[in-house]
């Protein structure tokens, strides 16, 4: 794959274009491309990239609103494929995502605002929502910096609400509850002992302040799963302790 930047231009759009306009180079550029022989045009856009909607939440998300209208502004240009960075959740204290889980998808990509609808019972306020968000910054670069440890207190604020909120709703046989939990037992069944050994090493990681298990303390905690797949007794006790005071 070949990546080429742009030098030496200054780009000015000076104005939206309008639908017509819109149409006929989408048009123009796939017919250009298809001259050149050129089948797959990407962009490579990591999720904490993608623009904000109408709240900034200190970090983009690719699930959200203004993702569909980043894509469709792409698609105008001729691309017609997108490429994420690794989505995993990341490492604490860590902004790579090189450096994620390959299971655990990260929630700060989580779409907050889809939250606030009534599409999913409305398990985040609007009120909330607000409060731990801010209105994007205008300014002369039309941008502005991920801010993970920001990202970091929104998020945690606003999913302990949403969590709440479909246990309360759930309790109410609220319909989007019902569905949603339908879904979330389904995702349980399927991965039960991949969620239950993450959960685990969640515990432990706050327990020791760090994901880096080669720091924590207690060396039985370092290796405690893959002793217990080698049958070890003691390993399994302390499992079997952990889950019993924390699930």
């Amino acid at each position: 794959m070949r990546v080429s930047g742009v030098k030496g231009y200054n780009i000015n759009f000076q104005r939206k274009l309008t639908k017509p306009e819109q149409s006929d180079l989408r048009e123009n550029s796939n017919k250009a491309f298809d001259i050149m022989g050129t089948q797959e045009r990407a962009v490579i856009t990591h999720g904490s990239c993608f623009p904000a909607g109408s709240r900034d939440t200190y970090i983009g998300s690719p699930y959200g609103s203004a993702a569909k209208n980043y894509i469709e502004f792409l698609s105008v240009f001729g691309f017609n494929n997108t490429q994420l960075g690794p989505g995993g959740e990341l490492q604490k204290g860590s902004t790579s995502p090189y450096n994620a889980s390959a299971f655990a998808q990260n929630s700060l990509f989580i779409d907050l605002e889809e939250l606030t609808d009534d599409k999913f019972g409305n398990l985040l306020s609007q009120k909330t929502y607000e409060d731990i968000t801010s209105e994007p910054a205008v300014n002369d670069k039309n941008y502005t910096m991920t801010d993970f440890s920001k990202a970091e207190e929104v998020y945690d604020t606003a999913l302990k609400e949403i969590y709440q909120n479909f246990i309360d709703k759930l309790s109410k046989k609220q319909p989007q509850a019902v569905a949603l939990n339908k879904e979330f037992e389904a995702f349980l069944n399927k991965n039960d002992e991949r969620l239950t050994e993450e959960g685990i090493f969640k515990v432990l990681a706050k327990k020791y302040g760090t994901d880096d298990y080669t720091k924590w303390e207690d060396l039985l905690d370092r290796t405690l799963i893959t002793d217990i797949k080698k049958g070890d007794i003691q390993a399994e006790f302390r499992f079997n302790k952990i889950y019993n005071d924390n699930f």
